[in-house]
């Protein structure tokens, strides 16, 4: 099915990684990624949906305009959000991040 071949290009990450909003940097740590985008995790109230984002990943040479599908609070003080890339990411870039599980 659709669902799972998506969770199957899913991986699970936990990389630190800068998203840049309104000219703010923000860290954050990546939860899971995909070609087209990433659930995140971070500190502060939920984003809204729709807004664009800058995202960085520098540890992998990443830089991307997306948008903010779903965020949603979590226990204390962080939040999760996940979003789209506007134009995906390179194959290489998820085979650098778990070469034996694609």
């Amino acid at each position: 099915s659709t669902d799972a071949n998506r969770r199957h290009k899913r991986l699970p990450v936990a990389r630190c990684m800068q998203v840049r909003i309104n000219g703010a940097d923000l860290d954050a740590v990546a939860e899971d990624f995909s070609l087209n985008g990433m659930k995140i995790r971070y500190a502060g109230t939920p984003f809204v949906a729709g807004p664009a984002l800058k995202i960085s990943i520098d540890a992998l040479n990443i830089s991307r305009d997306a948008r903010v599908v779903w965020s949603a609070a979590s226990r204390g003080s962080e939040s999760f959000s996940g979003v789209i890339f506007e134009k995906p990411v390179p194959a290489s870039i998820l085979a650098g991040l778990a070469p034996n599980r694609i």
